[in-house]
Order: C-alpha cells, then structure tokens, then sequence
C-alpha cells in the first residue's frame, strides 16, 4: 500500500547514502 511504498522509498534513499536508514514504522534498512 501507499505506506509500504513510502517506507521503501525512504529505504532506497539510505542505501543511496550507503547508510543505514530507519523508518517511520520503526523498520531497518541496511545496505547489503
């Protein structure tokens, strides 16, 4: 859904940083 399409974009954007990125959800993104 829209949410779940926001917080990927958010991840995207941290792995562009090659950073580690937490969302509003609370969720971890960290570049593989």
């Amino acid at each position: 859904d829209a949410f779940m399409q926001a917080a990927f974009d958010e991840a995207q954007l941290g792995l562009k940083e090659g950073g580690i990125l937490v969302t509003q959800n609370g969720t971890p993104f960290m570049q593989l």
